[in-house]
């Protein structure tokens, strides 16, 4: 018997749509999340064209900066549409089921973790 393995396929969906799916998805209700606003003039209805255009900015508690007077910093991070792509993929790859057309706010949570954090530590 042969062992299973895995294979990686590739699959295109509507910039706009995955990217409303993940921002609109309430993943900022957890209280690590400590900041979201949209740049440059976008918003809940606009997607830049250019998916490298950094478009979305936020922040969330940095795990690494707790002190001893339990002082939190924040770590910001402006995305792309890329950047988030690029997570969900790289969350997929590691075994995260995540469906980008029915994505709940603890999977898109995990994808912006990964998207600022590069690893979910959260949740």
């Amino acid at each position: 018997m042969e062992t299973a393995t895995k294979v990686n396929i590739t699959i295109s969906v509507d910039a706009h749509e995955f990217v409303s799916a993940v921002l609109g998805s309430s993943f900022t209700t957890w209280s690590w999340w400590t900041e979201f606003k949209y740049v440059d003039g976008y918003d809940w209805d606009t997607t830049p064209s250019n998916h490298n255009l950094k478009f979305v900015k936020v922040g969330i508690q940095d795990p690494e900066s707790y002190d001893i007077d339990d002082d939190v910093k924040t770590k910001r991070k402006s995305l792309s549409v890329n950047d988030i792509a690029k997570a969900f993929g790289e969350l997929v790859s590691k075994g995260y089921t995540l469906d980008h057309a029915d994505l709940d706010a603890i999977g898109a949570d995990s994808v912006m973790q990964y998207a600022v954090l590069g690893e979910v530590t959260y949740g």
